[in-house]
């Protein structure tokens, strides 16, 4: 259908009469809602309290112990800051070797990895 030459004309909108914002929402669909919800959340915890204690809290206390001197049997724990990245840094050279021979390794497993790959598909 042609529109009238000159007028402005609104455009036509597609209305949902299942999801007009006005009305509420019946209770089979809200209880059909929560359990949805409730079956998603009891797919997923499951997965997460695992990360959270074999993957996140390990990583947060061993970055927090690499700020202390702390033998790890001892209950006295000291807190020295950056002193033990310093002492890494500067008087330990196999950490100065391990630094700059880590990214080479890596970049040279990359390309020989991925070139052979990327070779297929030309």
């Amino acid at each position: 259908m042609a529109e009238p030459a000159g007028e402005d004309v609104p455009p036509r909108l597609h209305v949902d009469a299942r999801r007009t914002p006005g009305r509420a929402m019946g209770p089979a669909r809200r209880r059909a809602r929560i359990a949805r919800g409730l079956e998603f959340f009891g797919m997923t915890a499951p997965a997460l309290i695992a990360i959270l204690l074999f993957v996140e809290i390990p990583f947060l206390m061993s970055v927090t112990f690499s700020f202390t001197k702390w033998n790890g049997l001892d209950k006295a724990v000291s807190f020295i800051g950056l002193a033990n990245y310093r002492e890494l840094l500067v008087s330990d050279p196999a950490a100065g070797h391990a630094m700059i021979f880590t990214p080479g390794e890596s970049g040279i497993s990359v390309l020989f990895c991925t070139f052979p790959y990327q070779m297929r598909f030309l």
